[in-house]
């Protein structure tokens, strides 16, 4: 029924000080009565109103502590915004700073080519002032130019004219001298001919010796480090027998080879072994078919043709042989030497009479006796005709050298 401090101030008397001593007396009988009620409701009003301001203080301080969070976190917010910017305008100033410095780099670059052309353009007008000044001696000379080489095709066809009336006096001299030879063309026919000086045609030549020599190139090895210490280890020739179409090796026997030079050139030594530790030429260790046109050529390139593999410089002296297997090859080796010889020369008369190419002759029924010829140019030495002669076995086999024509051309390795 009260409420607040201004029901209980409502109860003082208006006129409380003016009252006297018996009004005050009567009033305070009269306020006795009411003194424990009053003074209750006196108490209560101001709890209320302590309670009432405590609860505004809480709610002001719970709002004062939400704003308080708010602004912490207002504040936080800006932090790492401001944090982030931070990072952000330092990577860009380090893009900045890294671009301005490939800025630099490409200025020097540009630099560096525009002097470049800088002096490519100085010496373009050099040149082109050099073809100026010339040019009047250029077009003075062209003439004459255009003069020298009508006078130069009329020389070519004149030397053309002539090697062509030459080669045909060289055949029709050659023609005249040759010794008569036959050419085989078939394996079986080889058996026929023994006593007879035979050629193999060049169907059944060339496809087996194109084929040895390439045998020869393939197993034959001496590398660089071996040609700079001068010497290699020895090294077995089994596998190039084993390819050989014809050719075996005798029981007990193998075929090696070993380099050996020096700063100025070496070459390889091929020799057969048997297992007694016993060294022999290769052709000790080695059997063949005699009536094969393979057998023979295979024969022929191992005992000459191998030794001149795996030569190095000054090694080639007295191997830098070649062989001669048609008749332009021997007209040009002819021709090649620096002393003139005309082609009905006396001094070509037992070159003129040998065939080119490889020459056979089998003698014999029972016993046979084989010899294999070819001429070849060599170095220093000139055309000379190669031999090869054996019987049934090859222990007898000797190598021979006729000389047809001594060159007067001399080389120096």
């Amino acid at each position: 029924m009260f409420s607040g401090v201004d029901r209980l101030l409502s109860w003082i008397p208006d006129d409380w000080g003016s009252i006297g001593e018996d009004g005050f007396t009567s009033h305070r009988l009269s306020f006795a009565g009411f003194s424990g009620v009053g003074l209750t409701f006196l108490l209560l009003g101001f709890l209320v109103s302590m309670l009432e301001a405590r609860v505004k203080m809480h709610k002001l301080a719970t709002l004062a502590s939400g704003y308080e969070e708010i602004i912490e976190a207002i504040q936080l917010n800006k932090f790492f915004q401001l944090a982030h910017l931070e990072k952000k305008y330092k990577d860009q100033a380090e893009k900045l700073r890294t671009k301005h410095a490939n800025l630099l780099d490409e200025r020097e670059y540009f630099i560096k080519q525009a002097r470049v052309y800088d002096h490519l353009s100085r010496y373009a007008a050099d040149v082109c002032n050099q073809l100026k000044t010339e040019k009047a001696d250029v077009r003075n000379d062209l003439k004459e130019t255009e003069r020298s080489a009508a006078d130069c095709t009329e020389s070519n066809r004149l030397i053309e004219s002539t090697k062509a009336q030459m080669t045909a006096d060289w055949h029709k001299f050659r023609k005249k001298h040759l010794l008569p030879i036959e050419k085989v063309n078939k394996d079986a026919s080889i058996s026929q001919k023994h006593n007879t000086l035979f050629a193999l045609d060049d169907t059944l030549f060339y496809s087996t010796w194109n084929r040895t020599h390439k045998l020869l190139k393939s197993h034959i090895i001496v590398t660089d480090d071996e040609i700079a210490k001068g010497k290699s280890r020895q090294k077995t020739l089994r596998p190039l027998i084993k390819d050989m179409k014809t050719i075996s090796l005798k029981s007990g026997w193998n075929i090696f080879y070993k380099y050996s030079g020096d700063s100025h050139g070496g070459k390889c030594d091929f020799f057969a072994k048997a297992k007694d530790g016993t060294q022999e030429p290769i052709w000790k260790a080695i059997k063949h078919e005699t009536n094969s046109a393979q057998g023979l050529i295979e024969l022929f390139c191992l005992i000459l043709e191998l030794p001149k593999s795996g030569v190095y410089w000054h090694g080639l002296y007295g191997l830098d042989y070649e062989f001669i297997l048609t008749d332009e090859q021997l007209l040009f080796n002819v021709l090649r030497d620096k002393e003139y010889r005309k082609p009905f020369d006396p001094s070509l008369h037992s070159v003129m009479a040998v065939p080119t190419g490889l020459r056979i002759e089998i003698r014999g029924n029972g016993s046979i006796h084989t010899n294999i010829s070819c001429i070849a140019y060599q170095t220093n030495e000139g055309l000379i005709d190669y031999s090869l002669e054996y019987g049934n076995d090859l222990d007898d086999l000797s190598i021979s050298k006729n000389p047809l024509l001594k060159t007067s051309s001399q080389v120096f390795y």
